[in-house]
Parts: C-alpha cells; structure tokens; sequence
C-alpha cells in the first residue's frame, strides 16, 4: 500500500504586511490512513481502520523562528475530535522527547503528539518534522521490520535538521508532581478533547527544515473522527522582534495579533467591509454571505435627516433644529425653511408596528390618513400643532398583507407614500 498523501493549505489571510508578515498560515497535512493490514497487526495498541494521522504545521515567513505555542485565559489552546485520539503504549506527550528507534516499534510513527519542529533524536542527531512533499527519503517504513505503515516506506516526512535545541520546556499537559499525561496526547486515558488556558510549549526557537517555506511541525494527531483546534503562537521576526498570534480577537498587548486561520477548520464568510455581514474574523471567503451593501447615514429617527435606509449609523451626520454639527442645516435639511415638510414610513415592510415620521419647518395642524387600495381608512389621526420632528407608532398587526397608502396633510401640503404590510 502505497498511500497518496493529501494535504491542503488552509487560507493565508492577505492582511496588511506588517500585521501577519511572520506567521503566514496554518498547514494541514493528511500524513497516513491505517488500512486493515494495519489494523490486523497484533500490537499492544492496535489500531483501526480508518484512523487518520494529520500533522498541523506552522508557515513562518524565511527568518523568522517560532518560540512557543500556548493557551491562555483570552486565548484557550483546544485540540479536538469527534472520535478518541489514538495514543501508542510508548508514545510520547511531546514529539522532541522520542528516539529514532522508537520508530521501529510497529505504530508508534502514528502517536498522537505536541512539538516544537523536533519529532525524533539519536546520538548528535535531531530529527525534525516536514511536509511529506519536501522530503525525498524515509526512515520509518523502510526500517521498520514489521513491515507495517507502507505507506510511509519511502516519503515520511522527517528529516534530519542542523539544530539542536536543549530548553525545551512545557507545562499543562503533563501532571506537575507525577509527570503522567492524562490527556489526549497520553496513553494514561484515551480522550477526544484537549482544553487549557494554562498551557505553554517552548524553547530557545526553531525554524523549518526548508528555510525558503519555513514549515515547522507543532502537532501530530491521529482519529478516527474530525479534528478542529484552536492555538496560538509566538514568533520571533528577523530583526529579533516578537509577536503574539492568536486565535481570538482580543489583544492584550501591543505586540499581539489576530490571525483567524489559527482556528481549524477555517470560518467563511463575508470579508468584504463594503457589506454588512463583513467580520474580520474569517479565515476565508464566500462571496455568497455578502447580501447588503454597508449604507452609512443618521439612525437617530428625531434627527431632521433620518434615513431609513441606512444599516450604519454615523451620529455625527445627524442634523436637529438648531444644531447640525457647524454644518448648513437648511442645506441638510430643507424642509425646516417652512417652505414644505417631508415624510418617512418605517420599517417597510412591516410586520407588527410601522413609524409615520414628519419632519416640518413650521408648526401647524397635521392629519394622518391610511387607507387600502380599496379607499377604506386603516388608520385616521389629527394632530393640533405637533413638534416640529414627530414620529407616530402605529399597531399595524392586524391589517390584511397589502399596500396601503399614506397621506399626511400639514402646513396646506400633502405628503404620499406607500407602506407594505406583510
């Protein structure tokens, strides 16, 4: 068996240069399916088929070194499945920690794991993991005398990297005072789901085998089920600055950045800010989510310039008798000179209540009349001498769906307008 590896990379947000330049994207790699040949092996952890092992790398931009992955109170590292995560008897909680002959021992090259780049050592030599397709050579299949995982006979995706990184430390996966791992990356207690907002994996730096793509192996994970996580990240650049990336759009430092394809499977949906339904936090984008262009205008139903059809309020563009922001207030709003009055009806359509506004610039009787296309009055108000800027609710819940049509009298004028009852 000679599996075809299938690997995709998530989407690598364009956002301004100096907000994501180091951290570019996440990369998701479907490294091995067990097939039954696997699953029939006798092995002290046997697994099935149909379990998928995915390694989760980090793209840096070339120069760049990754210092640490971690969770936070803000910021929770997650890592989950909808099945049980598969864990051999020997395995390891992080990558750095195995040997090169680990490997030999049938399903260990499938535990699931954290690291930081390193996922094997022998003697002087650290073994580092790579996307399958920049590898040319093997160790795990081709060595292994069980003849197990085929598939990684002869591109495994491990090679050997001229680092050696000796401070590696951790914290919230194994137990502090006995060392066990109960977690999903340990065999103590086979789980689905890992959470912490008090986690941390790191070291001095580390960088990817191929300086010119600069992928670096944070995760191994092995289910049978669908994978979803959130992490976080912190980058060192070139010039030795650092950068916190993380996972949810809160920042507490000035160094921190959002980068919303550090949740998986990626959000899509609106990222265009021409549209309503734009949110900066999606990963990717579907044009479809885009339904009502942004339409900026004064909400405020007293201000002389209401606009119904606006969907962004922008209150500074809100004019009142007597105050315009120090703009032409009879420019803004004519209708105040007494020379006419203008109306609006609100919301249109209407379900249970719609708005008759009238906007005059002289005081004077106002009548209100609704009738159906039929002449039948709906509706029938006379008001002796409102505000200038008055609004009326009107319960239109029980009215037929229709059109009905809207006449205000006011200052000798007649003002029409249509409202639609749903």
């Amino acid at each position: 068996m000679v599996m075809k590896c299938i690997s995709y990379i998530l989407f690598l947000l364009l956002v301004p240069a100096f907000a994501l330049a180091q951290l570019e994207g996440v990369f998701v790699e479907t490294y091995y399916a067990a097939d039954s040949i696997d699953a029939s092996f006798e092995s002290e952890t046997p697994i099935q088929e149909g379990s998928v092992t995915y390694r989760v790398f980090l793209k840096l931009a070339p120069g760049s070194t990754l210092l640490e992955i971690f969770g936070d109170e803000s910021h929770p590292f997650r890592m989950e499945s909808t099945r049980r995560f598969f864990n051999h008897y020997n395995g390891v909680s992080y990558g750095y920690l195995a040997n090169r002959a680990d490997y030999e021992d049938d399903t260990f090259g499938l535990d699931t794991y954290l690291t930081l780049g390193q996922v094997a050592k022998q003697g002087n030599n650290r073994f580092f993991g790579l996307p399958r397709n920049q590898d040319s050579t093997s160790f795990i299949g081709g060595d292994n005398s069980n003849g197990f995982l085929e598939g990684l006979s002869e591109v495994d995706g491990i090679e050997i990297l001229n680092l050696s990184i000796n401070d590696f430390n951790a914290y919230g996966v194994e137990d502090f005072n006995t060392g066990n791992d109960t977690t999903i990356f340990g065999s103590l207690n086979i789980d689905s789901v890992y959470t912490s907002n008090s986690m941390k994996l790191q070291c001095s730096g580390v960088y990817g085998v191929v300086s010119d793509s600069n992928y670096v192996m944070v995760a191994q994970l092995t289910t049978l089920g669908d994978v979803t996580f959130s992490l976080n990240a912190l980058v060192r650049d070139s010039t030795g600055a650092e950068i916190r990336y993380v996972s949810t759009n809160i920042m507490e430092g000035e160094n921190d950045v959002f980068a919303s394809f550090l949740n998986y499977p990626p959000a899509c949906g609106c990222m265009d800010p021409n549209y309503i339904e734009f949110n900066a936090a999606y990963s990717c984008s579907e044009v479809s989510d885009c339904q009502h262009l942004v339409v900026a205008g004064c909400m405020d139903e007293f201000a002389c310039n209401y606009d119904s059809s606006a969907n962004l309020n922008i209150p500074s563009l809100c004019c009142y008798p007597g105050f315009c922001q120090d703009r032409d207030l009879e420019e803004v709003c004519p209708q105040i000179k007494g020379e006419s009055f203008d109306i609006d009806v609100f919301p249109n359509p209407a379900e249970q209540y719609a708005t008759v506004q009238v906007i005059s610039g002289v005081e004077g009787d106002t009548e209100i009349d609704i009738t159906n296309y039929n002449g039948i009055s709906l509706y029938s108000e006379r008001l002796s001498s409102p505000a200038l800027n008055f609004s009326k609710r009107i319960d239109v819940s029980s009215w037929a769906p229709g059109v009905y049509h809207v006449r205000v009298k006011a200052i000798n004028k007649v003002q029409h307008s249509i409202l639609v009852k749903l």
